[in-house]
């Protein structure tokens, strides 16, 4: 491109001559970003004294550059190759062309060398905003404005909110305040529109800032109750000559579009300047749960994404089940379990005496715990979960904790394919259902309490499936 922007936009589309440098020497590129796929394409001579040593294999990151642009590139497929001899004697010359399918691209707008690290990430997006609302601190950066205060030197005006992560860093909403005017086009005033903010505690290298943006798309999906409608995300990083962000770009279209029909599932209701919802606030300790703690929480709610996604309604039910059962195990011992395993030592002499088989004495002891501990099965850690919601909620729904037998069963009949006679609408509500029970035990996991996730849980596209009406 001749003039190269600032920042890309998830929306639009980019098409960038580029510079690959290997051990075997300089290759000329095009790096193709749009909102349906990221292509590079290597192309070039060989020869004895020059050869690119990167075509056929897939690639996990890679640099590339532009005047004063550098793209980190992760994730490489190799999708074709394609080449031709030009000159065989006097000496050998080839030429190729390599393309890759690109997962994700970080773009600085300026000439960096070696790793970068990154300090913050920042997130522009139209479904955050609707999480987010209409505050009262919005109405006070119009009232500055209008009185003609100084809105670009007061954090506390920019801040809707942060939250200090414990042990991983500041997250918040920012408002990033910019004055316009054009008299050829009779207009003048401001625009503030918010993002979302990350600072880290510890320097971020490429890879951990691509996993941190997906770990909190998927956090967001989940408070907002579908899929994330993002426009553009910076990242800051060091060193920074310039002063200027990177932005990352991914084929937006990989991700599913969010329903049209969607309301949020758990907005932030927090400073409002008319609360007609009545909603309880969203406990920010939850970012303490997902990112404080090891990589459990994340791993069941993108889980329950990948299941989400899917069209076929009995993957999507066995898919929930599984999460749902993981999340709502309870161990129940038959009998005292350090009595049991004392007295199953003493008996070893014997039962090898009796049976014959020493190896197989000493794997039923080694297992005897685990055979202990099955007094629950799934259907009754399921109903045991059930049990914790109150009847004044439960009396609203079609299903009960009589129906999670007939659920289990289904599940087993799916999984194991035997004969079974449910039509798929009976299977989508009861899917639904191990939906919305699954919700709940997400939202426990992050420090909500069951009161607060089911005042909101009617939110959840789909919810009506479950309901007497």
């Amino acid at each position: 491109m001749s003039i190269r922007p600032e920042e890309l936009y998830l929306n639009e589309s980019y098409d960038f001559d580029v510079t690959i440098e290997t051990k075997g020497g300089k290759f000329a590129g095009t790096l193709k970003l749009s909102p349906q796929r990221i292509t590079l394409t290597i192309m070039g001579e060989q020869h004895a004294k020059r050869k690119c040593d990167i075509v056929w294999q897939d690639i996990e990151t890679l640099i590339c550059k532009d005047t004063n642009t550098t793209f980190f590139l992760m994730g490489l497929r190799n999708v074709e190759y394609r080449g031709h001899l030009i000159e065989f004697l006097p000496q050998k010359i080839s030429y190729f062309e390599s393309k890759y399918e690109v997962e994700n691209v970080i773009y600085c707008p300026t000439d960096q060398f070696g790793e970068i690290y990154f300090t913050s990430i920042n997130i522009h997006s139209k479904t955050v905003r609707e999480w987010l609302g209409n505050t009262i601190k919005q109405e006070n950066i119009i009232g500055k404005y209008k009185s003609g205060g100084n809105l670009f030197n007061d954090d506390s005006l920019s801040t809707e909110f942060s939250y200090k992560i414990n042990n991983f860093g500041l997250i918040g909403i920012h408002y990033n305040t910019s004055l316009h005017h054009s008299s050829p086009a009779f207009k003048a005033g401001i625009v503030f529109p918010p993002s979302l903010f990350l600072i880290f505690e510890s320097l971020k290298t490429t890879d951990e800032i691509i996993n941190t943006y997906y770990d909190l798309y998927t956090l967001l999906s989940f408070l907002t109750g579908d899929e994330l409608e993002v426009e553009k995300i910076n990242a800051s990083y060091m060193p920074d000559c310039f002063s200027k962000s990177a932005t990352i770009y991914y084929p937006r279209e990989k991700m599913p579009k969010r329903n049209e029909d969607s309301c949020i599932l758990f907005p932030l209701s927090k400073n409002l300047r008319f609360d007609t919802l009545c909603l309880p606030e969203l406990p920010l300790s939850i970012f303490d749960a997902y990112f404080g703690h090891d990589d459990t929480h994340k791993g069941y709610m993108r889980k329950y994404f990948r299941y989400r996604r899917m069209e076929n309604v009995e993957e999507r039910f066995l898919g929930y089940f599984r999460i749902l059962e993981s999340l709502c195990y309870i161990r129940k011992d038959y009998l005292e379990e350090k009595l049991l395993l004392d007295l199953a030592k003493k008996a070893r002499k014997y039962l090898i005496k009796k049976f014959g088989d020493k190896k197989g004495v000493d794997s039923f002891i080694k297992n005897l715990s685990w055979f202990n501990s099955l007094k629950y099965n799934t259907e009754k850690c399921l109903q045991e979960f059930f049990k914790k919601i109150p009847s004044k909620y439960v009396e609203k729904w079609k299903f009960g904790k009589s129906d999670i037998g007939r659920i289990c069963k289904l599940r087993n009949d799916i999984t194991h394919a035997n004969n079974y006679y449910t039509s798929e609408a009976e299977i989508e509500a009861y899917a639904k259902f191990v939906e919305v029970l699954l919700i709940l035990a997400l939202f426990l996991k992050l420090g909500v309490n069951l009161e607060q996730s089911l005042i909101i849980i009617n939110r959840l596209n789909g919810f009506l499936l479950i309901t007497n009406n």
